[in-house]
């Protein structure tokens, strides 16, 4: 059997991914003081080779999600230096010159909680919208909805590297907000879940606002700020005592150069902690493959090397559950019967002193593709439109909307859109393809050869079916 794959879509692009586990990825999001608002200087435009941005905002001419030297602006197109850009060069300054870091920053100035919860953020920028507001051309360079940003930054980052942590500065706009605190824990509660993320691995770093010794008009909130950082099981407060704040003409709620300096680096402090880095072992984790099917085994190398005395203990874990403990390394551990989903494998090193270091993978692991029915269809011969792949929605096809808009009572439980044919033949076709979607057939060429391909089709407008072969 010859497998052929056929694609029915208006636009289609594919892309493969390969996980680095020493690229460390950090979502960060909030207000203005995550933004950015003191001026970047000539050295702070210099690039450091393993600093980047994932580009969440569309601006000067790059694409959003690809990652940038991390130089400013971070954020949006108007963003300066702020507390994402101190944080990313302490992080490298201190981390082996294995790691890289790479920042997602999501943040506007002056805006509530509400933009980024999901269950407001509609109505939030409906309002907004409707009342011409300053920031509309920022909401428009994070697509529209900073939430579904963050969320299509980070699946992009557990592709690409680790998440490692979360950055969160805001506050200021929610002043009067008696329920802020709960309300920023139902957020991070949405990005961990939405990301399929172990919040145990995954800490938040909250940061105080600018303090009422600094001058800081709204220091008496940080109480609450310290409730939400409590609130969360890892949540991590950061404290903006003795940073400069800025005194400007209406208000002092943003920090001078200085004070984003030593707030973003405090920042970096606690999350080098959180890791183990200043003195704990460096653990190195890689997979032959962080993507596999149903079935397939998954090959581990685990190797740690102490910063003081020596390795003691390695244990692998996922989750919370321990898979293996040893006290030599390097050691190879091979993965079998991984349920579909995605499995975030961390392997924690302890050395002779009691520090500790850890590394983090995630592999996802897909459903296997077979022909419908389990039988291919014959070349030469007819293919069914409706008799596609068995493997679900994102596997066998890609539908972007749930459920069958055609009302056909066949293949219910799929959202391929089909309905019932009214005309000669009967049957079923399929309908409502829009720019992105497709379907794959799995077909069994008798005999090598040259084909003609005919396809009954029809279409209001002008749009465009491709069909590929193996992928070409």
């Amino acid at each position: 059997m010859i497998p052929l794959f056929l694609f029915l879509c208006i636009c289609f692009l594919s892309m493969t991914y390969g996980q680095d586990p020493n690229f460390h990825i950090y979502l960060a999001f909030g207000q203005s003081n995550m933004s950015g608002q003191a001026d970047p200087t000539a050295e702070d435009k210099t690039p450091d080779p393993r600093f980047f941005v994932l580009r969440a905002a569309k601006h000067s001419g790059q694409t959003v999600g690809q990652f940038y030297p991390g130089i400013p602006p971070m954020g949006h197109s108007q963003s300066k230096m702020g507390i994402a850009d101190f944080f990313g060069r302490k992080m490298v300054q201190e981390l082996p010159a294995s790691i890289k870091i790479g920042i997602a920053n999501v943040a506007i100035g002056g805006q509530s909680i509400s933009l980024f919860d999901k269950a407001t953020s509609a109505s939030y920028i409906s309002k907004a919208r409707s009342a011409n507001e300053w920031w509309i051309q920022y909401l428009d360079e994070y697509g529209g909805d900073p939430y579904k940003r963050i969320i299509e930054m980070g699946e992009i980052a557990k592709k690409e590297g680790v998440i490692k942590g979360i950055l969160f500065h805001q506050g200021e706009a929610d002043y009067q907000m008696a329920d802020w605190p709960s309300r920023v824990k139902k957020v991070y509660d949405d990005i961990i879940a939405d990301l399929k993320l172990d919040p145990t691995q995954v800490p938040i770093l909250i940061g105080e606002l600018a303090t009422t010794a600094a001058g800081g008009d709204l220091g008496y909130r940080n109480d609450a700020v310290a409730e939400a950082a409590n609130m969360i099981p890892n949540g991590h407060l950061i404290s903006a005592a003795d940073c400069p704040a800025l005194k400007e003409a209406s208000y002092t709620l943003h920090f001078t150069r200085a004070g984003y300096q030593t707030f973003g680096e405090r920042y970096a402090q606690k999350m080098l902690e959180l890791l183990g880095s200043l003195d704990g072992p460096v653990v190195e984790l890689s997979v032959t493959s962080n993507e596999v099917s149903v079935g397939e085994q998954v090959s581990l190398e685990v190797n740690a090397t102490a910063k003081k005395g020596t390795i003691v203990k390695l244990e692998l874990k996922e989750g919370n559950i321990l898979l293996e403990e040893k006290s030599v390394v390097p050691y190879t551990y091979i993965l079998t019967s991984l349920s579909l989903g995605n499995h975030q494998i961390t392997a924690i090193a302890t050395d002779s002193e009691g520090n500790q270091g850890q590394a983090s993978i995630t592999i996802d692991v897909f459903p296997v593709q077979t022909p419908y029915q389990g039988v291919a269809h014959a070349i030469p011969g007819k293919v069914e439109f409706e008799n596609y792949d068995d493997c679900g929605n994102g596997c066998a096809y890609f539908d972007d909307s749930a459920g069958n808009d055609g009302g056909a009572s066949f293949r219910t439980e799929e959202d391929v859109d089909l309905e019932d044919c009214t005309d000669e033949g009967a049957g079923y076709n399929l309908g409502w393809a829009t720019a992105g979607e497709w379907v794959e057939y799995t077909v069994d060429v008798k005999n090598p050869g040259t084909y003609n391909l005919v396809i009954r089709a029809a279409s209001e407008n002008a749009n465009t079916i491709s069909i590929t072969s193996d992928g070409e």
